[in-house]
């Protein structure tokens, strides 16, 4: 039966239970937009200055790299999609000619090279630019090693190799020089930052194989000028079959740390502490997440740096909270689309905070972190990505309050008139605002 549209204490108490406990939640449903093939890797970067965080999936089914540009409401256009080589596989942003916009060097497994796009300013991209890397090019990342203003291109390959390409200023790239990793391993991630505290960036390398089961990652140290030196006795272990690799200052002593996504859970993360030199402490755990990739950032805007990854294994992506000491707290799940294997973290809809961005297969899931949820004035009840007020928030509204429908997702949204709690009085707050020209809902917190 239809309950009628009076309030009760009883009610008003159920209210008051629901508010506090969907206040807890802290991403918002998973939004999906399709690939036209799998997804092997993600970015985020502003592609067409606007302010705003565009989406670039790798494709290698197809050689191509797809580009979802922002609405500007924290929805994306449909993908366009840009051939490079040969089974694309990693992609990283950088301005690579000195014009001020993003352009992406893609790592091409199949063709053991990387392609370089240069784009245009409004982030659509000519013809690629390709050079070759070494066979099994499997993941590359941007970085001024020698110090001249200009990013270099680093990447790591199943032959074994660290391989390096100068940029000439231009865009273009210099002959290629390698490393070899060592061990029989076939290096398959790669981070670089100043790990020893001489300014100069330093890379790590993180090497798995299948034939010597010796797991982990060795350290690249910059001699100043680009080139690098490194003791090939030295490996800091991590779990079985390390795939991802991030760096941060986990324990607020101004030095790097290193994260690593282990591929078998029984021990899905590593964190290996640097000693202030460039020499790391390797601490292996189950709970705080980890599997097939790992980003390093602030998730909840305290000042330290948290973790969150996904495993691939299960329709969710995972958050740990650092307290500030590198203690890192169980990881939280976050309902996904489907179960992604590569993630991006970027703050897409310029709230503040940091919000999660993950592909795999066909798909690629954008998730909005709730930290901050409210934004300019109240009343987007359905929280979408609009962020209008209209008769479908009202509708919402009536649903959760009087039908047993499910909570908001941003209980301040629904709190109209900013009385810190949600009633009868939003209810009629928003009729009136919608349809009676009353007052504009109250601002966000």
């Amino acid at each position: 039966m239809r309950r009628s549209l009076s309030v009760s204490l009883t009610t008003l108490g159920i209210l008051f239970l629901l508010t506090a406990a969907a206040v807890a939640q802290d991403f918002g449903p998973a939004q999906p937009y399709l690939l036209s093939s799998d997804g092997d890797d993600v970015c985020v970067a502003d592609l067409n200055s606007d302010g705003r965080g565009d989406i670039v999936v790798p494709c290698a089914d197809i050689d191509s790299v797809a580009v979802f540009l922002n609405n500007g409401n924290s929805s994306y256009a449909s993908p366009t999609y840009f051939a490079v080589s040969d089974a694309p596989t990693s992609v990283f942003p950088g301005d690579m000619d000195g014009d001020n916009d993003i352009d992406l060097v893609v790592a091409n497994y199949g063709a053991g090279s990387v392609s370089v796009l240069l784009n245009n300013g409004s982030g659509s991209f000519g013809s690629p630019t390709n050079y070759s890397m070494g066979s099994g090019t499997s993941d590359v990342y941007l970085s001024d090693i020698d110090g001249d203003s200009d990013l270099d291109v680093l990447i790591v390959n199943y032959s074994g190799y660290l391989v390096i390409r100068k940029n000439n200023g231009s865009g273009t790239l210099a002959s290629s020089y390698s490393y070899a990793a060592g061990l029989y391993a076939h290096p398959n991630d790669l981070f670089v930052g100043d790990l020893n505290g001489d300014t100069y960036p330093d890379v790590a390398v993180l090497k798995a194989t299948d034939t010597s089961a010796v797991y982990g990652v060795g350290v690249y140290f910059n001699n100043g000028s680009g080139t690098f030196s490194r003791n090939y006795g030295v490996v800091y272990s991590t779990g079985n079959s390390p795939v991802s690799i991030d760096g941060g200052d986990f324990d607020g002593d101004n030095d790097i740390d290193l994260a690593v996504a282990n591929s078998k859970l029984a021990a899905a993360m590593s964190i290996l502490t640097n000693g202030g030199s460039g020499t790391f402490t390797s601490s292996h755990y189950t709970t705080i997440g980890g599997g097939v990739g790992v980003r390093v950032v602030d998730m909840d805007g305290d000042g330290d740096m948290d973790l969150a990854s996904v495993n691939g294994l299960n329709p969710y992506t995972q958050t740990s909270l650092n307290d500030g000491s590198g203690s890192f707290a169980n990881a939280v799940n976050h309902d996904n689309y489907f179960h992604f294997n590569y993630l991006a973290v970027y703050d897409i809809n310029g709230d503040g905070d940091m919000d999660i961005v993950s592909t795999g297969p066909d798909t690629v899931s954008v998730q909005r972190n709730l930290e901050v949820c409210c934004h300019g004035i109240r009343g987007n009840v359905n929280w979408d990505a609009k962020d209008q007020v209209n008769i479908t928030d009202i509708t919402v509204l009536v649903n959760y309050m009087f039908q047993g429908g499910p909570a908001p997702i941003c209980m301040e949204e629904a709190d109209a008139n900013g009385s810190g709690g949600v009633d009868i009085t939003d209810l009629t707050y928003l009729i009136n605002y919608a349809f009676q020209g009353g007052p504009a809902p109250a601002a966000c917190p």
